[in-house]
């Protein structure tokens, strides 16, 4: 049995909508290489010295050359399960939003506008980072850490 870090989608449910984010989990695979079980909590890196940190980091930075992992999509024993088995939430969550809108007729908007934004990202990251090399994933995450020192 083979193990790893992946990045794995995964959604807040305690309001009535849905809010979608991204943690590291670990990963075992069986000998078919399919997800035989995944770890219940996020995790993140920890190391007892800069060099094992620095390890460890690259073992993350893996996680980011494969496809995101949907945390509904495993069932209970820990395997994948067929997607046509689970509806995915569509919502986000806007109780922030709702606090500061003034025109809630306009939220409906910006939700779906914030929706298409973490598509296109996923699309983006899919097309840029799985299947490719570090280096690659590397030099597209100083790109956006550019960008977002920017901004």
């Amino acid at each position: 049995m083979s193990w790893d870090y992946r990045v794995v989608r995964k959604y807040d449910k305690t309001t009535t909508k849905t809010f979608v984010f991204y943690e590291f989990h670990e990963v075992y695979y069986d000998e078919s290489n399919q997800v035989a079980s995944i770890s219940e909590t996020g995790v993140s890196p920890y190391a007892e010295n800069i060099s094992e940190l620095m390890v460890e980091m690259s073992l993350y930075l893996d996680a980011f050359t494969k496809p995101i992992l949907d945390f509904d999509l495993i069932n209970k024993k820990g395997f994948e399960s067929e997607i046509a088995d689970y509806l995915r939430p569509e919502n986000l969550s806007l109780k922030s939003l709702l606090e500061f809108s003034e025109d809630k007729g306009d939220l409906r908007n910006i939700e779906i506008e914030i929706r298409k934004e973490r598509e296109l990202a996923e699309d983006i990251y899919n097309e840029v980072c799985v299947d490719k090399s570090k280096q690659t994933v590397m030099d597209f995450m100083e790109i956006l850490r550019k960008k977002w020192r920017r901004v």
